[in-house]
């Protein structure tokens, strides 16, 4: 599930007209007016803080799909990357998760990383 996305079509489907740009509604969200493009006509908090649970939802599970053992026996699981900053998260996850000071910087760093011990070859 793409967050932005389904904001942006269920934008359009309550207003009968084209759904915005993913960029727009990203645009409301970053500035927190929940407004299409930060400070268009039309106001997505509602729909915005219905799906943010479905998308964290979605997320979480792909997330445990992949790296479950891992998870289980981590006493604290670090929310980084873009979507870390999101207005709610930190709401709607257990306890046991924590939200890094420099999450975008701290996805690079692990990407970084990732790329280091995967070598020129990619293996």
């Amino acid at each position: 599930m793409a967050l932005y996305g389904s904001i942006a079509a269920a934008v359009a489907a309550g207003s009968g007209g084209i759904a915005p740009t993913d960029d727009a509604i990203r645009l409301g969200v970053e500035a927190q007016t929940y407004r299409v493009g930060g400070y268009g006509q039309k106001d997505f908090r509602a729909i915005y803080e219905a799906l943010l649970p479905q998308w964290i939802s979605s997320r979480l599970s792909e997330v445990r799909a992949k790296a479950g053992d891992i998870l289980d026996k981590s006493a604290v699981k670090v929310v980084c990357g873009g979507g870390a900053k999101l207005p709610g998260l930190m709401s709607h996850l257990p306890s046991d998760y924590a939200q890094a000071a420099n999450p975008q910087q701290l996805e690079s760093q692990g990407l970084l990383e990732f790329a280091r011990r995967m070598g020129p070859d990619g293996e």
